[in-house]
């Protein structure tokens, strides 16, 4: 395996073609119709029946499984997300939610149904990562870390952790 690293600080003037990050397609005709000829994975349309079966004790609307239908039979998928976070911008997850909105482009631009996903990585395991927040003064400088228990470790998810409500 080959590993490259690329300074972009160096390259100013864009010599880097970046497409070649993301296998030379862009937002064009001629990459959607390679991207849409794609064979389908094997695994997809079990992927809709756990999804289906996962959202089904929710309840599922109609839109939603039409969804769950479309990647069933191998529709391509377009997807966004986001980890949650306390004091994450609001504005940031809407422009996220709103960029997914490319699906009803592709359908009325190019006949295609897309499946719009967006998913909310809500399972952290990473305690430390989630258990705190800083305070910053008028200059934005970091000034206090606030935690919720600085010695606490929790060794399963934190969706699964029974946090003490009178703290």
């Amino acid at each position: 395996m080959h590993f490259e690293t690329i300074d972009f600080s160096k390259n100013i003037h864009n010599k880097t073609d970046i497409k070649q990050f993301y296998g030379g397609l862009s937002y064009d005709e001629k990459s959607i119709k390679e991207v849409l000829q794609r064979p389908v994975h094997g695994h997809t349309a079990k992927l809709g029946s756990i999804i289906e079966a996962d959202m089904s004790q929710y309840g599922i609307s109609q839109e939603q499984q039409h969804n769950i239908e479309l990647l069933k039979k191998g529709h391509k998928v377009v997807i966004a997300g986001q980890q949650a976070g306390l004091f994450m911008s609001p504005s940031y997850i809407i422009h996220k939610i709103i960029s997914i909105l490319v699906v009803v482009e592709m359908k009325e631009n190019h006949g295609y149904d897309a499946v719009p996903v967006f998913w909310i990585a809500g399972e952290d395991h990473d305690f430390e990562e989630v258990n705190h927040t800083h305070l910053y003064d008028t200059y934005h400088r970091r000034r206090i870390k606030v935690s919720y228990k600085p010695n606490l470790t929790v060794p399963m998810s934190v969706g699964f952790y029974n946090y003490d409500k009178k703290r």
